[in-house]
């Protein structure tokens, strides 16, 4: 039987998922080859690892804003999916009008503040970078620059969230492939006489790049799917922003405190080692987390579906589907473990001969931080679904003080910033141990009543 007769021999919530994780697949399997094509023109784009250090640092820590939304755009996402379920297109109105209202004005607020903080700020300093290697107006106007660009996107988030509940999930990973591709492109046609000015031109680019494909694919969904969704001021209702913001206000912690755990690591290596080992870093992270990527990637469209089986009381499929995300650990761990004695090889091919010498331990570690990471975004997938991250909030927030306690301890005794990845380590096992225990009892219950 080929792929196509399967999948339309599913039915219900397992075809929708099935679907959207083969669009997923075929597009991710584009935009990987588009990453790994795009890391060597980056690095000869700038001639530069520091400054091409300090440009992996500077979208990491920017990226940290997308994360801090408040949790809008994950409760307007789940919210959203309830009224779509229940075919109540008023509702969903209000739900998409009302979550529209609050982005605008938290994006607002966010720029005043972090304008004032990003002029106020020795950035030199922040990003452990000499003014020799970069000039402190250089460093401003590039890091004001991708700021303004990670509010617009801060705001264009709800169109994501609008995609996922619409269970149309491929669409955001079409949308990520198309900005990659034209950062590759860009990389690829244009050069600039020092790193500088390539830094600069880089960051006005990724201002249009990262935000065009966005607009327009709300344009798009405003213009048919959700036709008669249209956000409008009058549908700007004060319950359902509280509903939004009050399972919303959950989410933003565990964002704050997962963008802490995951993407702080370039910032803490940069700032605490140096900004060559953040490249090095990158190199790892990509080769590494490739398998945890692609796990991640098939989880997106699930999210969704497990807020709609449940709103359905649909607890079997629930069931079902977790006992499958359990089975797929260990082939996970196997392709993390066989893939560190090829890392050489990859890297000689992907980046270029002598570019990186391959240490095993650290290989070993990014290998521990793959599985944690890809289990991790398994159970979150079910638990974010579900509306209940009590568990996830008290282990993330525990280690977060852990992880930061540690690195500025070690640090001072050692030149080697793989205890950065083992701090991640360190808090994503245990983290998914305890979730587990918590959702076999959960689950167990909901199947319990389905009998």
């Amino acid at each position: 039987m080929s792929i196509i007769e399967k999948l339309r021999s599913l039915s219900g919530n397992t075809k929708v998922i099935a679907k959207n994780t083969l669009y997923a697949f075929a597009i991710k399997g584009v935009a990987l080859l588009v990453s790994f094509i795009s890391m060597p023109l980056f690095i000869r784009y700038f001639n530069n690892n520091t400054i091409l250090g300090l440009w992996f640092t500077l979208i990491s820590v920017l990226f940290w804003v997308i994360s801090f939304d408040f949790g809008i755009s994950n409760g307007m996402r789940n919210h959203l999916v309830k009224a779509l379920t229940n075919n109540d297109k008023p509702k969903a109105r209000q739900v998409v009008s009302s979550g529209i209202a609050c982005s605008i004005a938290t994006t607002a607020a966010l720029t005043i503040a972090g304008t004032i903080l990003i002029f106020t700020l020795d950035l030199n300093y922040i990003f452990n970078i000499s003014p020799a290697e970069i000039s402190g107006t250089t460093l401003l106007t590039a890091t004001f620059i991708m700021f303004a660009a990670i509010m617009l996107r801060f705001m264009l988030n709800t169109v994501t969230s609008i995609y996922y509940a619409l269970q149309r999930s491929a669409v955001n990973n079409f949308l990520m492939l198309c900005v990659n591709t034209l950062q590759m492109l860009f990389v690829l046609i244009f050069r600039f006489d020092n790193a500088e000015e390539a830094l600069l031109y880089a960051a006005c680019a990724y201002f249009v790049i990262s935000n065009l494909p966005l607009v327009i694919a709300g344009i798009a969904a405003f213009c048919r799917e959700l036709r008669e969704c249209r956000p409008h001021p009058a549908y700007v209702d004060s319950a359902t922003t509280r509903q939004i913001m009050s399972i919303g206000g959950i989410f933003f912690v565990c964002q704050i405190l997962f963008a802490v755990i995951v993407f702080t690591n370039e910032f803490f290596v940069s700032h605490f080692w140096t900004p060559e080992d953040t490249s090095d870093y990158t190199f790892y992270y990509k080769v590494s987390l490739l398998a945890a990527n692609v796990v991640t990637l098939a989880m997106a469209p699930t999210w969704s579906m497990v807020t709609k089986a449940y709103t359905e009381k649909n607890y079997k499929w629930l069931g079902s589907l977790y006992r499958n995300f359990k089975r797929i650990l260990w082939p996970i761990i196997l392709i993390q473990i066989a893939i560190i004695p090829f890392l050489g090889p990859i890297f000689n091919i992907w980046l270029g001969k002598g570019i990186v010498e391959v240490n095993y331990l650290t290989a070993f570690a990014f290998a521990c931080f793959a599985v944690g990471y890809t289990y991790n975004s398994m159970l979150s997938t079910i638990v974010f679904g579900l509306g209940r991250m009590r568990v996830q909030l008290w282990c993330y927030t525990i280690g977060c003080a852990l992880k930061v306690a540690l690195i500025v301890i070690i640090s001072r005794f050692s030149d080697n910033w793989t205890w950065v990845v083992w701090s991640n380590v360190m808090i994503l096992v245990p983290y998914c141990i305890f979730q587990q225990l918590s959702l076999n009892r959960f689950i167990g219950r909901l199947e319990a009543r389905a009998e």
